[in-house]
């Protein structure tokens, strides 16, 4: 997952963020204390959610904004998602 990628993303759609995750961007840094958090805790017995399932709407719409009609491979490998994946989303929006 490309890192630069998905902070961009967060940081162009904050309101997107899910849970209680969503006070914290709103703190000073609190970007760097998430993507801290997440990082290092995400998806272990400590339930914290991973970068994916938190940020996914921010992902979504990452994607696409990115997406040109020929792209979604590429779109797949940044964000974490499968192609087809990619491609049934921005055909349909309301499933992802």
């Amino acid at each position: 997952m490309d890192m630069g990628r998905l902070r961009a993303a967060a940081a162009r759609f904050p309101g997107c963020v899910r849970g209680p995750f969503r006070d914290m961007m709103e703190c000073p840094d609190g970007a760097g204390a998430v993507f801290a958090l997440v990082g290092g805790y995400g998806g272990s017995t400590v339930y914290v959610p991973t970068l994916r399932n938190l940020f996914g709407e921010c992902l979504l719409r990452g994607a696409a904004e990115e997406y040109d009609g020929r792209n979604a491979r590429e779109i797949a490998g940044w964000y974490g998602y499968s192609a087809d994946y990619v491609k049934r989303v921005l055909r349909n929006p309301g499933i992802g």
